[in-house]
């Protein structure tokens, strides 16, 4: 099993310290299960949660990054993350992929953990993943309690243990 982890891992991680406090766990163990397959990613600096502001400037860019506003999107409620796979060309330099197959590989992951796919919702937006604690968005909105994620951890290769206990990342 080779494990994949690039400059980015460190603020994809970071990302997760804004995250719904139910989910942080899960999309721990989400990129974890992507790293074990060999996938190297990166959170955008606006693929995670979101403020309304943040989000009206996403609807507003040409072209449009979103088509919802807060409070009508899984971003603003901490329970999102954008995730785009990348080929390393460099020592420390990288490249998005935009093939499907890497998306179908991680949206595999997703499924497996009960996080569920942008893109085979909606048609559109590869990059998106969600939890929804089998809530709708109307419910999360008007404030019901969003349950723990039930998940099983993988067991984690030794190599992927050290990296996460030099980055001071605990391990679901």
């Amino acid at each position: 099993m080779k494990v994949t982890l690039s400059k980015f891992t460190r603020a994809n991680f970071e990302k997760l310290k804004y995250m719904h406090p139910s989910v942080q766990r899960l999309f721990t163990e989400f990129y974890c299960r992507i790293a074990m397959e060999g996938i190297y990613i990166r959170v955008p600096d606006d693929g995670g949660k979101r403020t309304a502001e943040e989000q009206r400037t996403l609807y507003n860019k040409v072209p449009r990054v979103t088509w919802v506003l807060c409070p009508m999107s899984w971003h603003c409620h901490g329970l999102a993350l954008d995730i785009v796979p990348l080929t390393k060309i460099g020592i420390i330099e990288y490249k998005a992929i935009w093939d499907s197959a890497y998306y179908e590989r991680i949206a595999k992951i997703a499924m497996g953990l009960g996080i569920q796919w942008g893109y085979a919702l909606w048609g559109v937006d590869k990059p998106h993943f969600h939890y929804t604690g089998g809530l709708t968005l109307e419910q999360v909105a008007a404030g019901a309690f969003i349950p723990m994620p039930q998940f099983t951890p993988a067991i984690k290769p030794p190599v992927l243990v050290r990296a996460l206990g030099r980055l001071g990342i605990p391990l679901p």
